[in-house]
């Protein structure tokens, strides 16, 4: 195998594949989340607690803070931890009100009906990988067989 087979498999595997794999799992998660937008029924929920979680590993100090969001659908009350743990206890004090996007079927798996907590797990992972990508791409083009 040569030498510039070697570098071409190198840079697939640590800059293409990698690069395409989480650039289609940000597109899973823009999509679901613009399907959830789009077919979701929005009610108003109210933040009944923080819930506290502790970020990094053993040794790194950490901790924020996830609201914890009630909102009516039917008969019965659902509840869930805001994943994206972007609101401020001081801003948003427990019984603060909030828009609350969910499907139906699954009201259980709502989300506050604001950007950052339906689109910016995806942007993030997108403008990450993005460049990654691009590296690997421009890498491959440049790196040619010689002749």
């Amino acid at each position: 195998m040569t030498s510039i087979l070697k570098i071409r498999i190198f840079l697939f595997l640590v800059f293409l594949l990698p690069g395409l794999f989480a650039i289609g799992y940000a597109s899973k998660l823009a999509l679901n989340a613009s399907e959830l937008s789009r077919y979701g029924m929005v009610a108003t929920g109210t933040i009944t607690s923080y819930e506290r979680q502790a970020t990094g590993g053993p040794g790194r100090i950490g901790r924020r803070f996830c609201a914890v969001i009630e909102f009516p659908h039917g008969e019965t009350i659902k509840s869930f931890t805001d994943g994206w743990c972007n609101k401020s206890q001081e801003q948003y004090p427990v019984g603060s009100s909030v828009e609350v996007l969910f499907k139906p079927g699954t009201p259980a798996a709502a989300r506050i009906n604001e950007f950052g907590p339906l689109y910016g797990k995806s942007l993030f992972i997108a403008l990450i990988c993005t460049p990654w990508l691009s590296i690997g791409i421009a890498l491959m083009v440049r790196i040619r067989a010689p002749g």
